[in-house]
């Protein structure tokens, strides 16, 4: 059982031991999360290689150029969207409201950088 005998100081040594440890370890999960996401970009921008899925997407409009991962996946998100699921719908306007505030806050630099002159 624990009591405050037992107990041994936290030293300096031990702070920078354990910190060097966290490091470490934060820095290998940075690099897989930035590997996995490259990883899914390239996968979104491969094309597709089901043909009844390419043939959804030519009768929705895209061109073959267009006709990647990426287009199927918000095409697919998008069909859900209109047969009444509410989580895709608050996908689409999550991602939609995004985009608005990306483009407002560059507004506002620019608009901050001329009067700051």
């Amino acid at each position: 059982m624990a009591n405050i005998e037992n107990l041994q100081p936290f030293t300096k040594e031990n702070a920078k031991y354990y910190g060097q440890r966290g490091g470490k370890k934060s820095g290998k999960v940075r690099a897989e999360r930035k590997s996995i996401k490259e990883q899914i970009q390239i996968l979104l921008s491969m094309p597709v290689s089901n043909e009844s899925k390419k043939n959804k997407l030519k009768e929705a409009g895209f061109t073959d150029k267009e006709m990647n991962n990426q287009a199927l996946l918000t095409y697919t998100i998008f069909e859900k969207a209109l047969s009444g699921d509410v989580r895709a719908t608050s996908l689409i306007f999550k991602t939609i409201q995004e985009e608005d505030n990306e483009k407002n806050n560059k507004v506002n630099d620019m608009l901050n950088d001329m009067f700051n002159i």
